[in-house]
């Protein structure tokens, strides 16, 4: 308490330096980002060099009007060499980033295993291999070429497989109509009897019991509705994945052909639930699929994302269960080319050599020392992510099951490198650890990449302002009602929702702007004290650095 008045008593005695103007603040970040010269003085001769960063400085793009910056795709960490330089060769015969051919492989590989495996992060908490990715560009940045390089070879699979099951499909209708037929007859044989009174009923003949129909090997699907996919995931138990080129139109589909919204249904797919549609009935039978699996990819243009990011799309959870994959826009010469990779290999591996019944998937456990790790993570993230913003914590909070989905797909999809690997029996510590780092390097920074663009909104709009406010008045200390009364600042003021003042201002928090301290004062009324916080002082190093 006494700590917190002497800031506020250090505050109204020294003004300290100079306040600058908006202009001033906006020059000082108007950051070229088309400039990729590296020199290290500028046109004046002063020099370029940025300061290192710090454990705790501010995040100065909050004053930025355009998105966060793309982070990098480290592939040579993240995956097996061999993997990296196949995406890397995929994406250099399709002219796009590595990113869009990165998604292309893990929902590949997502959907070549389907029901067959789960792995186990700890006792009792489970998780499909199931991802769910979008690939964001400009429509020049070649995403269908990307998602193709993988959606090509599991087509290719499909078909082989389709071959052999046409074959088996024929046997099966003959089966089919002989059993049919036998069990007319001795329907005909019954009803004689009861209309005769005359005999005992006869026992129905073992021929006349029609067998299931086999297994369609479908793996990939591109426009269908949830019923449809869902009589086709009865017929396949192992699931099917959802490609799209355009994936706001599947966006748009889910609420077209039923009055109620489809979202419910497909986020059962996300996690390979049980679902059951009551609405539409076959011959009489609800459709029930005991474990719905559903990856899905798809491409999307940035201001198409706009309208699949909403505040109301966002609250179901539907659109953050996505890894976005949205890299700075990549132009590559029409003229560069390398050897094909095959990912078929791959693929065909995971399709075929883990085999799956339509009973319990082969579960893959975390070991000790990855569980241990694990957790000291999800702690300490946890409570680093809680003083974000509402909407980016269900975001972030998607990510504690998501590290596992994708440390059993890296992990398997090295073990389809060698076909005299033998099945692992646990996930390594090194292939944890990987999982975490493309989650906490790539994945959450992208996040914010794409919910920054999303909600280019009332919270990011007036987080901008109260940072421009600190930096011109160089506030050491303030409350969220000043921000909102006294402190002038354009589309804020005592008629603004104070939850709408707080939202903005724990955004701040979030980038390390500033942190909540106990208020030394009441309310004016004698009310509760105003919710005060004081200014990262590394932010002022930083200006006059």
């Amino acid at each position: 308490m006494a700590e917190t008045a002497e800031l506020f008593d250090e505050v109204e005695e020294d003004e300290g330096p100079a306040p600058l103007s908006r202009a001033e603040i906006m020059r000082l970040f108007d950051d070229d980002d088309d400039d990729d010269d590296d020199g290290e003085f500028d046109r004046d001769g002063a020099t370029k060099k940025q300061p290192e960063a710090r454990k705790g400085d501010p995040d100065l793009s909050v004053l930025r009007y355009n998105r966060t910056p793309a982070p990098k795709l480290d592939l040579d960490y993240i995956f097996a060499p061999k993997i990296a330089n196949m995406i890397r060769a995929g994406a250099t015969n399709a002219h796009s980033a590595d990113d869009f051919v990165t998604a292309a492989v893990l929902t590949g590989a997502s959907t070549a295993l389907g029901n067959s495996v789960k792995v186990e992060i700890l006792p009792g908490f489970q998780q499909p291999a199931v991802l769910w990715s979008l690939v964001i560009g400009l429509p020049s940045t070649k995403k269908t070429p990307a998602i193709s390089t993988v959606e090509g070879p599991l087509n290719r699979i499909e078909a082989s497989h389709m071959e052999i099951w046409h074959r088996h499909y024929e046997r099966w209708q003959e089966e089919k109509e002989i059993a049919e037929a036998i069990a007319k007859d001795h329907k005909a044989k019954v009803k004689a009897i009861l209309i005769s009174g005359e005999g005992d009923v006869p026992a129905k003949p073992a021929g006349a019991k029609v067998q299931p129909m086999p297994a369609e090997p479908k793996i990939v699907a591109n426009n269908v509705t949830i019923e449809a996919m869902m009589r086709l995931q009865e017929r396949q138990p192992r699931g099917c994945g959802l490609w799209a080129q355009e994936i706001a139109q599947r966006f748009d589909d889910m609420s077209r052909y039923s009055a109620s919204s489809d979202r419910g249904y497909y986020l059962e797919g996300y996690d390979a639930g049980p679902l059951k549609v009551d609405r539409v009935k076959d011959n009489g039978r609800t459709l029930f699929v005991k474990r719905f699996a559903l990856p899905i990819i798809g491409g999307i243009q940035p201001d198409r994302l706009l309208s699949v990011t909403g505040q109301q799309q966002a609250d179901d959870g539907f659109v953050p269960r996505f890894i976005p994959f949205w890299p700075e826009t990549t132009l590559r010469s029409l003229k560069e080319s390398a050897p094909p990779p095959d990912f078929e290999w791959l693929l065909r591996r995971l399709f075929d050599d883990i085999q799956y019944d339509g009973e319990e998937p082969i579960v893959i456990p975390f070991s000790k020392e990855a569980r241990t790790h694990y957790i000291e993570w999800a702690d300490r993230k946890n409570q680093e992510e809680l003083q974000t913003t509402v909407r980016l914590q269900s975001v972030f909070g998607k990510s504690d099951g998501l590290v596992g989905r994708l440390a059993v797909i890296i992990l398997l999809l090295e073990w389809a490198l060698d076909p005299f690997e033998p099945f692992p029996t646990e996930i390594p510590l090194s292939i944890v650890k990987r999982a975490i780092f493309f989650r906490d390097s790539y994945i959450k920074p992208m996040q914010v990449r794409v919910w920054q663009h999303a909600i280019e909104s009332k919270e990011t709009k007036d987080a901008r302002k109260i940072a421009e406010w600190i930096v011109v008045e160089r506030k050491e200390l303030f409350t969220a009602r000043e921000v909102r009364r006294e402190a002038g600042i354009q589309g804020i003021s005592g008629r603004t929702n104070p939850e709408d003042v707080d939202e903005a201002i724990s955004y701040l928090v979030s980038l390390k702007w500033c942190y909540p301290v106990e208020a030394s004062r009441k309310g004016t009324r004698g009310g509760r004290p105003p919710k005060s916080f004081a200014v990262n002082q590394q932010l002022w190093e930083l200006f006059d650095g």
